[in-house]
């Protein structure tokens, strides 16, 4: 069933935008019926490449149909095309040509994710969350296929999404059969997936490329607490590095902390990561004889600052 959807909607889209409109049924379509469709991952914006489709669009009309669906109350939604139809609406266009399908959902979904994947230009959270639409929609067809599986997602390919959601292998047969498509590797996708977990503002990073897709990934086996805490130790601190993310995947239970404690030990993960040759470290081993046994790491740190600067200032007293 599912390979005969995939290739059902594959050559669906190469004969519908492809072939002659005595064929195909192109319609003239008013735009203000047209809806985008639901969660819809790749952005139109108006830049120059933008400019020069409205300018063409003026100059020469929409020179392929977009792709349609029906929906409710007479209108349709969008599968293929919002580019094209946000630039005929600034060219002064009311009107689109247009094909109308009867695909489900799974199968519109697959079809707008395969025709945008093609873009010169693709953000990563655009693919994040296009190959997420798809792999969904694979599962669907077949068995349910859900890579991020909440907040407990696997961290290896080892590892699975808790005791109750074991290891698919369909999913990673899937995953290659994607990649295959977009010239991915099977790990590749499920790397771009994982994004799909981030936090908006943390993702917006990634995609302005402040941080490295791989570093991305890490951080999204963080909950939303921490990630937030991290976007705003970003915001002061200026960037992040990869132990002091490290760092915080060991924190454990995050109930009680502050960021203000979030900081500390982002702080102290770094000073650890750049040690050079002005540290020195002290083996307590050496040095556990001349302390009470029930002494606290920072109670034996605290008494040799203040045996320190007690004989600082004997020394200062003698000169």
């Amino acid at each position: 069933m599912t390979v005969e959807r995939e290739k059902l909607h594959l050559e669906s889209l190469d004969e519908l935008l492809g072939s002659d409109d005595s064929k195909n049924g192109v319609q003239e379509v008013d735009i203000g019926k047209i809806k985008p469709f639901k969660d819809h991952p790749f952005k139109v914006l108006d830049n120059d490449n933008m400019e020069e489709l409205v300018e063409s669009i003026r100059e020469n009309g929409v020179l392929t149909p977009v792709l349609v669906r029906p929906a409710d109350n007479g209108e349709y939604e969008m599968i293929s095309g919002h580019r094209r139809m946000h630039a005929a609406s600034l060219a002064g266009l009311d009107k689109l040509p247009a094909v109308v399908t009867s695909f489900t959902d799974d199968e519109a979904t697959i079809v707008m994710v395969d025709s945008n994947m093609q873009r010169e230009e693709i953000l990563p959270s655009e693919r994040a969350f296009a190959l997420k639409m798809k792999m969904e929609a694979l599962g669907r067809q077949g068995k349910r296929t859900d890579l991020t599986c909440g907040l407990q997602v696997p961290k290896s390919a080892d590892e699975t999404c808790g005791p109750e959601v074991p290891k698919s292998t369909d999913d990673k047969k899937t995953r290659t059969k994607i990649g295959r498509r977009f010239d991915l590797g099977g790990g590749q996708v499920q790397r771009y997936i994982r994004l799909t977990g981030l936090i908006r503002d943390i993702l917006e990073l990634v995609d302005k490329k402040k941080i490295q897709i791989s570093l991305g990934v890490e951080i999204s086996y963080l909950d939303k607490k921490i990630q937030k805490f991290l976007y705003k130790y970003i915001q002061d601190k200026g960037s992040i590095k990869k132990e002091q993310v490290k760092a915080a995947r060991d924190i454990g239970d995050t109930g009680e902390m502050t960021y203000l404690e979030f900081v500390v030990r982002m702080d102290d993960a770094l000073s650890v990561g750049n040690r050079d040759k002005d540290v020195m470290e002290i083996r307590m081993s050496r040095v556990n004889e001349y302390f009470p046994e029930d002494y606290t790491i920072k109670q034996k740190e605290d008494l040799i600052i203040q045996l320190l600067r007690e004989w600082k200032d004997r020394e200062k007293a003698g000169d």
